[in-house]
């Protein structure tokens, strides 16, 4: 039992570089996962993405106006698990950001072959009007944290993308 506790411990103690920040600053998320390892900016300089690698994470953020509004994070060869999800968003983070209750939503998705999938949706929901979403698909897991504002950030990024992306992953 023993050796589970610290198993346990130690899973969680390295997810903390991972934790969820919406509304950080570009300056705050570099701190907290060095430097990106591809970044786009749209023209105007409001909207950008970067991609960090973070252990075995693949953490994407959007930014508007500075701010960390989309944040999403995959896992290279395997599937994020919900336990490791809770620990990302932070479920016990003071009361004024507190994540309420997750809604979990099985459905179906057309693929690019428009063939459905069958994927399972986890959803948490914040006061302030953010949300968390876990994807679990047959070929992807991926959880996306964002605040209102992020659809402007991401529809910026793919109107620039033509022209000034930077490759490097």
């Amino acid at each position: 039992m023993r050796v589970i506790s610290y198993f346990l411990c130690f899973f969680a103690l390295s997810l903390l570089p991972c934790a969820a920040r919406l509304g950080e600053t570009i300056e705050e998320c570099h701190q907290r996962y060095g430097e990106p390892k591809t970044r786009e900016t749209e023209e105007a300089g409001r909207a950008k993405h970067e991609v960090f690698i973070v252990g075995d994470f693949r953490i994407d953020i959007f930014y508007l106006d500075q701010k960390a509004v989309d944040v999403r994070y995959t896992k290279r060869g395997e599937r994020i698990s919900l336990d490791e999800a809770r620990i990302i968003l932070g479920e016990k983070e003071s009361s004024e950001t507190q994540w309420k209750a997750p809604t979990v939503i099985r459905t179906q998705i057309p693929n690019e072959q428009a063939v459905l999938e069958f994927h399972t949706f986890t959803v948490w929901k914040r006061s302030d009007g953010a949300s968390g979403t876990l994807d679990e698909g047959p070929d992807i897991t991926e959880l996306r944290l964002d605040i209102p504002g992020w659809e402007l950030a991401n529809s910026l990024i793919r109107e620039a993308r033509p022209t000034n992306a930077t490759k490097g992953l």
